[in-house]
């Protein structure tokens, strides 16, 4: 059965297609634009500089930089448990505010990953 779908035109020459088939979702869509803001700013860069990575480059998954935004973003969105991380490392919204890509078979860090990275000694 083929899912509902409807084009809406809210302004001129912009065009919107709109269907009912699920697929995946975000309640988190304006991290994208605190990311726009971020980069405009440079914040998150700015701050990486000041912060030493412990890990072993030759063993890293996901750059600190990203590991950084990550967190801040989702604070930022009101997630400040560390705990929320497992199923927000697969949102389509911060994977495409943070890595440019929606590609959850490389997801963001893990709650272990973060933890790990802010809270080493």
């Amino acid at each position: 059965m083929k899912s509902p779908s409807s084009t809406a035109r809210p302004a001129k020459n912009k065009k919107i297609d709109i269907n009912f088939s699920g697929g995946k979702l975000t309640s988190d869509a304006g991290v994208v634009l605190l990311q726009k803001v971020d980069q405009k700013l440079r914040r998150t860069e700015r701050v990486n500089l000041f912060i030493c990575d412990p890990r072993d480059p030759l063993l890293v998954a996901h750059q600190q930089e990203h590991l950084l935004a990550q967190r801040l973003g989702s604070i930022a969105l009101g997630h400040e448990d560390v705990n929320d991380q497992t199923s927000l490392r697969k949102d389509p919204a911060l994977l495409a505010a943070i890595k440019q890509d929606t590609n959850e078979e490389l997801p963001l860090g893990s709650a272990s990953t973060l933890t790990r990275l802010f809270n080493d000694e």
